[in-house]
């Protein structure tokens, strides 16, 4: 039996809807069509969010910028504060699946889908960006890095809906940069992707970092031994090579069509180095 169709006008009206455990939020429906159309998942009710404006809004705020989740992917990377401010989250929104798609997919959908394949969570991860929650009667701020739980499977409760995506204001000195390995079709997933955000002093000394992979677990991973390894040092090739050998050591990928285990652990390897590479001769 098809689902119900919920067409609320407000923010509160689609919370209301979304209070029954079987309803779920429909966005752009690039990922969510799919899992219908494969008998996958069969929810009682869709909650259609295109009604919604205020959540079609990006805007600066005193921490930074907030984008809202009915954005469309092509839009977050073709927006100019972005471009100006986030050009490492531009370049990976213009990674996302192909024209089509980017024109259809949110934001909010994008991040709620929690697909560890994808391009924007783990540089949202890296810039240690926060995902807004709504519920009724209250909202919260989920760090990146604790947003995502797995497969699919978010911090978003029954009757919550991911409103925006709180970025955060760059840093004096700092950058962040993301690289995508996939040796097949650049509209498929990646392999293994590397997204950093680092910040140096005038001295070349790192004063902060993080580094988080992407398609090697479960959910985006950040190498936790990367603060260890290279903050209060101006790195060398030493200890670019000691950070990669344990995003390498600390990845737990799985095989499929994209490769082996041993091939993504050996190329999550070999991209966390030339991208800190990169950054340190910039």
């Amino acid at each position: 039996m098809a689902p119900e169709l919920a067409t609320p006008s407000s923010l509160a009206e689609a919370l209301d809807e979304l209070r029954d455990e079987e309803a779920l939020p429909l966005a752009g429906g690039t990922a969510l069509v799919i899992l219908l159309r494969n008998r996958l998942i069969a929810p009682s009710r869709l909650v259609w969010l295109q009604r919604l404006p205020d959540l079609d809004v990006i805007r600066p705020t005193a921490g930074g910028v907030s984008v809202g989740a009915m954005v469309t992917v092509d839009r977050l990377c073709h927006e100019p504060i972005v471009r100006r401010d986030f050009p490492a989250l531009a370049s990976a929104a213009s990674r996302v699946g192909n024209l089509r798609v980017r024109c259809a997919a949110t934001v909010g959908g994008h991040v709620a889908h929690a697909d560890p394949r994808q391009d924007l969570p783990p540089v949202l991860v890296a810039m240690d960006a926060g995902i807004r929650v709504q519920g009724l009667r209250s909202t919260r701020v989920v760090p990146a890095a604790g947003f995502f739980r797995g497969p699919m499977e978010t911090a978003v409760e029954a009757g919550e809906l991911v409103t925006s995506i709180e970025l955060p204001a760059p840093s004096p000195g700092g950058v962040v940069a993301y690289h995508r390995f996939n040796p097949g079709s650049e509209e498929d997933y990646p392999t293994v992707s590397v997204a950093v955000a680092m910040t140096r002093d005038p001295e070349g000394r790192v004063t902060a970092v993080r580094l988080a992979l992407g398609g090697v677990a479960d959910r985006p991973s950040v190498v936790a031994d990367a603060e260890g390894l290279l903050v209060g040092r101006r790195p060398g090739p030493d200890d670019v090579r000691a950070v990669a050998d344990a995003a390498a050591e600390g990845c737990e990928p799985s095989s499929d069509g994209r490769g082996s285990a041993p091939y993504k652990r050996a190329m999550a390897a070999v991209w966390t180095r030339r991208v800190l590479t990169s950054l340190l001769a910039g």
